[in-house]
């Protein structure tokens, strides 16, 4: 995977997982979306990681307000890394602080 290559060094792990998306206006109805689960093997290079892919999201996010169409962002990435870190608009569990990430995970 392309996140894999270009993070190596963080040992990084990818994983997809299918989890409901409470963000979804009928997420009582039990339907589950596709995720990517990035796993680190030490905090700081979850920090580290984060902080690299923060601003890349911030300005897909933007690109896909301005164009008004979530559909718009290209899911068939040719395979560089460019072209697949353009289609990343949401980071999840970032903003929840790593003690409280290992509680709620307990």
């Amino acid at each position: 995977l392309v996140l894999t290559r270009k993070f190596e060094d963080l040992g990084l792990r990818v994983e997809q997982v299918q989890m409901e998306d409470l963000d979804m206006p009928n997420h009582l109805g039990g339907r589950q979306r596709h995720l990517l689960k990035l796993v680190f093997s030490t905090v700081s290079d979850l920090v580290e990681c984060r902080t690299l892919l923060k601003p890349i999201v911030d300005e897909n996010r933007k690109r896909v307000t301005l164009n008004n169409a979530y559909s718009s962002v290209s899911s068939d990435a040719a395979g560089d890394v460019e072209d697949f870190l353009e289609t990343l608009v949401d980071l999840r569990d970032y903003d929840v602080p790593y003690v409280m990430r290992v509680n709620i995970d307990l």
